[in-house]
């Protein structure tokens, strides 16, 4: 109900503003309203009405990530090819597109794009978790390593490295990153894989890590 009241009162003041000065900002301030509240029907409509020759960059990016939130990828994909010009964002929404049909080709040379011009976090994740799915698994590792480098905050980099490594058959580097998952999710299917990583371990290696744990517990010096 509050948020409902918030809505009406923002959509209320750019209306005004929008009355006052209709110009490509008082639209795109205004679709930007409709896309926080997820209604990308009314921001989308709100974009199309800017005559087409004053439609600058930042319009056609918003205007084809509205349609690719919405779902309908092929005119996002549409909007994104017709974008003349080297822009991160746009090459980010080509992958993402592509990543959807499947067409991993495309997908990863639009990443690589992307990468080219601003080295993000969740691009790389993107290209690692393909590079898993297409059973590269040292380009997967790789893409992957440099994700949680940059970012270590997103846990499904240590997941996904988990995974590459167990692939691999390199069960101390793939127990490394699923310990570091064995609280969040997937839970069930964490556990089960250190269950069987530890089976392939010896159990020496265990006991080496706890040593060392204990260690650097003693060596942790507290504010006094």
């Amino acid at each position: 109900m509050k948020n409902s009241f918030i809505f009406i009162l923002l959509f209320s003041f750019y209306l005004f503003v929008f009355a006052q000065e209709s110009n490509v900002d008082s639209y795109l301030n205004l679709a930007t309203v409709f896309k926080e509240y997820m209604e990308y029907e009314k921001a989308i409509k709100m974009l199309e009405g800017i005559p087409e020759k004053k439609r600058n960059l930042e319009v056609k990016k918003f205007l084809g990530k509205l349609y690719y939130l919405k779902g309908d990828e092929l005119t996002a994909l549409e909007i994104f090819k017709k974008v003349r010009r080297k822009d991160w964002f746009v090459f980010l929404y080509l992958g993402l597109i592509y990543e959807d049909f499947k067409n991993y080709k495309e997908a990863i040379k639009n990443y690589l794009e992307s990468l080219k011009l601003r080295k993000a976090a969740f691009v790389l994740f993107r290209l690692g978790k393909i590079y898993f799915l297409l059973k590269d698994y040292e380009k997967a590792i790789d893409y992957l390593s440099q994700g949680l480098s940059s970012d270590p905050s997103i846990r499904l980099f240590n997941y996904y490295l988990g995974k590459a490594y167990l692939k691999k058959g390199e069960f101390k580097n793939a127990y490394r990153y699923f310990f570091r998952t064995k609280n969040f999710y997937p839970k069930k299917e964490v556990e089960d894989n250190l269950i069987f990583i530890k089976s392939k371990i010896p159990k020496v290696y265990f006991v080496k890590i706890k040593k060392e744990r204990e260690r650097k517990r003693k060596s942790l010096k507290l504010p006094s």
